[in-house]
């Protein structure tokens, strides 16, 4: 299955080397041509800076435990939000914090 970053750069490719228009090249492969356009408004910026302070806070705990201390403090952040950008966040940065203690 293609994804959707990979649909948009074929269209853009059949859209420049054919000399086709967007419609035309999204309707060859079947891609909605708003989603060629759709552009991802996510701001997670504020989510990640406080990801960061708690697990350097507190290196021995997980994504739930920091979940639920986030809902304590009163953010309503999705779980699935937080989730996703913990793991982002954890493959990069957070294994040298369980390797200190």
């Amino acid at each position: 299955m293609v994804g959707t970053g990979d649909r948009q750069n074929v269209a853009t490719y059949l859209k420049e080397t054919y000399r086709v228009s967007i419609t035309r090249a999204c309707k060859v492969i079947r891609f909605p041509k708003s989603m060629f356009y759709y552009q991802s408004v996510k701001d997670d910026s504020e989510v990640m800076t406080k990801l960061l302070e708690m697990a350097s806070l507190r290196p021995r705990e997980g994504q739930d435990k920091i979940y639920q201390r986030l809902r304590l403090e009163g953010y309503s952040w999705n779980k699935k939000r937080v989730r996703r950008i913990y793991l982002i966040w954890d493959s990069t940065h957070a294994k040298w914090l369980h390797r200190a203690f």
